[in-house]
């Protein structure tokens, strides 16, 4: 998953994400304003799994919380069996 900001976020951690259908892990900054992380389908999950990041998780330098992101769904990954 990649993660993309207006400008560079302070405070942004894996914590902040939430997702539905699987977990997200190591967490990468790549630059000021570029993440990435690796999303992991629950085991047996069946249905639309997707990512967000909710509101006011995080700032930006002038202390602005950040808005809530649009809900992203994931697709092209394999799921796990239970």
């Amino acid at each position: 998953m990649d993660f993309t900001f207006s400008e560079e976020p302070v405070g942004f951690v894996e914590g902040d994400i939430t997702t539905i259908g699987g977990s997200i892990g190591g967490l990468v900054q790549d630059d000021a304003t570029h993440y990435h992380a690796t999303f992991t389908a629950a085991d047996g999950f069946d249905g639309t799994a997707s990512v967000t990041v909710d509101a006011a998780k995080f700032t930006d330098a002038a202390t602005n919380t950040n808005s809530a992101a649009t809900p992203a769904d994931v697709q092209d990954f394999t799921f796990n069996q239970a």
